[in-house]
């Protein structure tokens, strides 16, 4: 026999031999394949539930974040609520003192005018007063025939003249004598 059929021959006995090595090494394949398929599947599966498990936890933790952030931002608006009352309260009640004052500020004002008319015209009845005084001790002076100080009582008289009234016609009189 040549090589080549040797060979052959050697290849058709080892070409038998393998094909049930080769079914047995296929069906091992195939049970370290469906194992290493087995195991991936369960890694992605156990990935998966990881996953949805840290979900879960960041879903509750934003949800108590996001519960949290609604008490304080209702107890904030309550509070906001209750110092808007308040300060209402508290704008009626000055309202209410700011009117008062107003009224009276008005009852004093009234008052003050009163008061600033009683004073001007105790001030003309005082000029009155000294103005028929200085009228009577000026006719006392002409009586007394005193003219120098009836000529002094008369320069004061002079200004004094719309304090005189109804008296003035009498001064005028006094003064005329005064003069001669």
């Amino acid at each position: 026999m040549s090589l080549i059929e040797r060979r052959d021959c050697a290849n058709g006995a080892e070409t038998a031999k393998p094909e049930k090595e080769r079914a047995g090494q296929r069906y091992s394949v195939s049970v370290y394949v469906s194992i290493f398929f087995a195991v991936v599947v369960c890694v992605v599966l156990l990935s998966y539930f990881m996953q949805q498990r840290s979900s879960a936890e960041a879903l509750e933790n934003l949800t108590a974040q996001h519960n949290q952030f609604s008490i304080s931002a209702l107890q904030k608006i309550e509070e906001l609520q209750d110092a808007n009352v308040a300060y209402a309260e508290q704008i009626g009640a000055l309202e209410a003192q700011v009117s008062a004052l107003e009224e009276e500020n008005g009852e004093l004002t009234a008052e003050l005018a009163g008061a600033a008319a009683a004073a001007d015209e105790a001030q003309a009845l005082q000029r009155r007063n000294d103005a028929l005084s200085n009228l009577m001790r000026l006719e006392a002076a002409v009586e007394a025939r005193d003219f120098t100080l009836a000529r002094e009582l008369s320069d004061r008289l002079e200004a004094q003249i719309d304090d005189l009234g109804e008296f003035s016609g009498k001064y005028l009189a006094l003064k005329e004598k005064i003069a001669d």
